[in-house]
């Protein structure tokens, strides 16, 4: 005679929401056997690189009425939405593959600087250059931190300006800050 096979539940939440470049996030997803004997989960696997399987125990057999735990990290690589398939396998006959989608997003970086930068014609000097400043703010209108590697001037007259005042960089730029 044989036994009965062991029966799959898979529960915990797969989506990870936004998670901004500098951070990463981990989720738990409970492999648990509700049948009446052992279930035998041969392996979990996911399809790619922005998530791992930091906290993995399959192969491993999941007693009745218990589970295993199964942690996967989110690790944003670049912008974007991210979709992947986390699959599960075990001796569940009615079951044999668990295919769970995992999804995350992460927000991209959002700049805002002023389109133009205009200093009025007010003084007339006759001798020697003339000095004005100017304040040029840059701010993040995203929801996470923007690094800025470098401001430089360009243009057709990028000669006859210069930036004063900068920070050191790389400057990182919180949310909402100017």
């Amino acid at each position: 005679s044989t036994s009965p096979p062991g029966e799959i539940r898979v529960t915990g939440s797969t989506t990870f929401g936004d998670i901004c470049p500098e951070n990463s996030a981990e989720k738990t997803i409970s492999v648990c056997n509700v049948g009446a004997c052992d279930l035998h989960v041969t392996g979990a696997s996911i399809d790619c690189p922005d998530f791992t399987l930091v906290n993995n125990p399959f192969p491993a057999t999941v007693s009745h009425d218990s589970c295993l735990n199964l942690v996967i990290r989110f690790t944003p690589t670049s912008p974007g939405p991210k979709s992947c398939t986390l699959t599960i396998t075990s001796d569940d006959p009615n079951n044999p593959v668990i295919n769970l989608t995992v999804t995350a997003n992460t927000p991209a970086a959002s700049i805002d600087v002023p389109l133009d930068a205009t200093f009025p014609p007010t003084v007339i000097q006759s001798i020697g250059p003339c000095h004005s400043a100017n304040p040029f703010p840059i701010s993040n209108t995203g929801s996470c931190n923007l690094t800025i590697t470098n401001i430089s001037i360009g243009g057709t007259n990028a000669g006859d300006y210069s930036l004063s005042g900068l920070p050191s960089f790389p400057i990182i730029l919180e949310p909402g800050h100017i």
